[in-house]
């Protein structure tokens, strides 16, 4: 390359850097952009739905925005609004009132009720929401004696204070749940037994049957209960001077969660009434015969089809020695035998068959054997499809072990 050559294009670098810059601007198209609205600092529920229905409701651009910037939006027809399901109207986005449940919650009510609650706790005292420390009606001290007022109540029976509650259901009572799915079991929660003389043969068999929870039992007896009856009698130490009706109807509740109990501190006699059933635990030959009197006079105003569910049992016992009569109301043959021959004097009586004489193992078999008599007595009330056996004697020798039943 000559000098010329690198001289010509040095001036054209140099007229090229001199010269003017010149830069073709097109003239955009016309583009509408929808105004921006200014959110204030904090808007309420109105103003957010005002503002967010004016931007969904907003005019639509002529055309869309290049490179993705914007969106076109076409106000929705009458037309589209009824027929195109694919439509959304924005103002079906945001309802003017929303319900949770149905339920209207009312803010100032709830506000004004708790305002009074405080307002009455405030105007209650601690005396007041504890109660009275001494029973004074002041303060009480620590270590001060309980009134006795008090202390009555609470040494009683909590049960004896409450309301019977779904456990007494025989069906559910948890006492009873061993043996209440039994054929006689039904029928025997709704007698009524009467038992009038509670030593050594009425304590025993008034506790068993206590066990299976007939509908109520009746307790006679004015003795007290004394140190020397524990030798064959269902008595401690605990009961004694109490009389034996209240000391045996305690104990029923304590350990045979039965409290369907009538206690009568008195000796049967002819102004007292009747059951169908009764059971005869007397140690002597002349209330035996004003009961068994009692019991049959019942029998007799009774109709023929009522008597079978009558039952009457008269134990007797000696230290080792035992006999039990038993009857049903609609029976005359039994009940007139018994009249008969078994309530004769006392002068007439066995030495050795009496009450005066207990063994606490002979009072217990007395009182399981008629416990025994009941239940095939409410068996057979039941319709089962063989009858169990009533014997009208069921004797027992203890120091045999011999068994016997006469029908």
């Amino acid at each position: 390359m000559s000098d010329q050559d690198i001289q010509n294009i040095i001036a054209e670098a140099r007229a090229s850097r001199n010269a003017p810059t010149v830069t073709i601007i097109e003239e955009p198209e016309e583009v509408t952009i929808a105004p921006q609205i200014e959110t204030p600092q904090s808007l309420d529920e109105d103003q957010t739905e005002d503002i967010i229905s004016e931007m969904l409701g907003a005019q639509p651009v002529e055309e869309p925005i290049e490179a993705g910037l914007g969106l076109q939006y076409e106000q929705p027809t009458e037309e589209q609004l009824n027929t195109d399901a694919d439509f959304v109207n924005p103002e079906d986005l945001y309802p003017e009132e929303v319900t949770l449940n149905d339920t209207q919650v009312n803010t100032s009510a709830l506000e004004e009720r708790r305002q009074e609650l405080n307002r009455l706790m405030s105007e209650v005292d601690d005396e007041d929401l504890h109660g009275d420390t001494d029973g004074s009606g002041g303060e009480g001290t620590e270590g001060d004696p309980i009134p006795e007022s008090q202390e009555e109540t609470q040494s009683q029976d909590p049960r004896e204070q409450m309301i019977p509650n779904p456990d007494d259901d025989p069906e559910h009572r948890e006492s009873t749940s061993r043996f209440n799915g039994a054929e006689w079991f039904e029928v025997a929660s709704k007698m009524i037994i009467t038992f009038a003389g509670l030593g050594g043969i009425g304590s025993w068999a008034a506790f068993l049957l206590a066990r299976i929870h007939p509908e109520k039992i009746l307790l006679y007896d004015s003795d007290t209960v004394e140190l020397v009856n524990m030798s064959g009698q269902l008595y401690s130490s605990d009961d004694a001077f109490n009389t034996k009706a209240d000391a045996i109807s305690r104990f029923m509740r304590s350990h045979a969660d039965y409290y369907d109990t009538e206690s009568f501190p008195t000796r049967f006699d002819a102004s007292c009434h009747p059951t169908k059933i009764m059971i005869s635990g007397f140690d002597n030959m002349a209330a035996r015969k004003m009961y068994f009197t009692s019991w049959r006079t019942l029998i007799e105003s009774l109709p023929k089809r009522v008597r079978r569910e009558c039952l009457y049992i008269d134990a007797r016992m000696s230290a080792e020695e035992i006999q039990i009569y038993c009857m049903t109301g609609d029976n005359e043959s039994f009940m007139d035998e018994y009249r008969d021959t078994c309530l004769f004097r006392d002068e007439d009586a066995d030495a050795h068959i009496c009450s005066y004489k207990q063994t606490s193992f002979c009072a217990a078999l007395i009182g399981g054997l008629i416990s025994n008599l009941f239940v095939n007595f409410c068996t057979n009330l039941g319709k089962p499809l063989v009858d169990r056996p009533l014997p009208f004697l069921t004797t027992y020798d203890a120091s045999t072990m011999f068994l016997n039943v006469r029908n």
